[in-house]
């Protein structure tokens, strides 16, 4: 019998010895991700280098350019402020280039870990969906912060104890 509450199971009477096998070997099942026998299928994300590297170089060149066109106008009225001015300007723009786009560079750095970490560690999560993935929802969900928040809370209890099915 099962509990409704708990959806664990309940025995009035002594279980009979397949009922108590059934029990023993409900924690070896393959389909249950708080199994060490569990088989995770891996979502293993192509990296689009091109485009990170686009997102990458194209602020940077831009802030490189901006850092020119400031030195040489001041240079005139203010030599000596011109390269302080010329190092702080183009660094605010590459800071809230990167706050614009948070989200985006977190989710791909998540990616490039789904990509590269080896599948022996990727294992050790007891979760479904998987940890990674998880926080790539929990971001798009709620946002960067709250994503990024929820995400480390689920790796604070992913261990080898817990486990089953988290979904947001």
């Amino acid at each position: 019998m099962e509990n409704s509450k708990t959806k664990e199971t309940v025995f009035y009477t002594l279980p009979t010895e397949q009922d108590f096998l059934a029990i023993l070997h409900a924690a070896h099942d393959e389909n249950d991700p708080r199994s060490v026998n569990y088989k995770r299928v891996h979502v293993i994300p192509e990296i689009n280098w091109r485009q990170a590297a686009f997102h990458i170089i194209s602020p940077l060149l831009l802030g490189l350019f901006l850092a020119v066109v400031v030195f040489a106008s001041l240079t005139r009225i203010a030599p000596n402020y011109a390269v302080m001015m010329a190092c702080i300007l183009p660094s605010i723009g590459i800071f809230l280039y990167m706050l614009i786009r948070a989200k985006a560079i977190t989710i791909w750095v998540i990616h490039v870990y789904q990509r590269f970490a080896p599948i022996r560690i990727r294992n050790q999560c007891r979760f479904e969906p998987s940890c990674s993935s998880y926080m790539i929802q929990a971001i798009e969900k709620y946002g960067v912060v709250k994503g990024v928040f929820r995400g480390i809370q689920r790796l604070r209890r992913c261990n080898m104890a817990n486990g089953g099915y988290d979904y947001l």
